[in-house]
């Protein structure tokens, strides 16, 4: 009669923790889902900002990318290496240098703005007074 009982145990055992597991699976599962739809609500076009600052130095990043500077303003802003267009770091740094321009770039997705370090915006326009300096979509 005991190893009966004992039998029924662990089955009311076994039968709680896969319950457990399931909804562990389930909240994971929702999570995921959950930052993978914020990405992707984050790359719109339309979900854009648009800023003025003045430029304090342009440089070349880790991946080859062309990073800005901005006074005053934290974050890092980069055109991506694949969308530089024959954009040359040296001729950007003496055109932008010390002038004032409007940047517009791309909000950043959650798992950025989560993260615990500096946040990181793709640049879609530059415009220098009445030129667009860069643009991402020509």
């Amino acid at each position: 009669m005991s190893t009966l009982l004992a039998k029924l145990w662990q089955i009311k055992k076994n039968l709680k923790m896969s319950t457990n597991y399931k909804q562990t699976l389930i909240v994971a599962s929702a999570i995921v889902i959950f930052i993978v739809a914020q990405s992707l609500y984050s790359s719109r076009v339309n979900d854009e900002t648009k800023i003025s600052a003045k430029v304090v130095n342009v440089s070349e990043g880790g991946l080859k990318d062309i990073v800005v500077g901005l006074q005053g303003i934290r974050g890092i802003h980069y055109i991506s290496k694949s969308n530089t267009k024959g954009l040359k770091v040296d001729k950007l740094n003496e055109l932008l240098s010390n002038k004032e321009i409007n940047l517009t770039y791309i909000r950043p997705g959650i798992v950025s703005k989560i993260s615990p370090g500096t946040e990181t915006r793709l640049i879609s326009q530059i415009e220098l007074g009445d030129s667009i300096i860069y643009s991402r979509s020509n």
